[in-house]
C-alpha cells in the first residue's frame, strides 16, 4: 500500500514549479517515475490556475 502524502502551496507563481517538483519527488519515492510526465502535467494545470493575480 502506498502512503498518502500531501503538501499545500501558496498561491504564487513559484508554487507551480514547487508543486511539479513535489509530484516528481513523491512519484520517484514510490517507484512510479514512469508516470512523472503525466502527473506533472495534471499538477501544472490546476496549480497554474490557482495562482494569485
Amino acid at each position: 500500500m502506498i502512503e498518502s502524502v500531501q503538501r499545500f502551496f501558496e498561491a504564487h507563481p513559484e508554487s507551480v514549479r514547487q508543486a511539479r517538483k513535489f509530484a516528481s519527488t513523491t512519484l520517484a519515492g514510490w517507484d512510479l517515475a514512469e508516470r512523472v510526465d503525466d502527473i506533472r502535467l495534471c499538477v501544472s494545470e490546476p496549480a497554474t490556475n490557482a495562482r494569485a493575480p
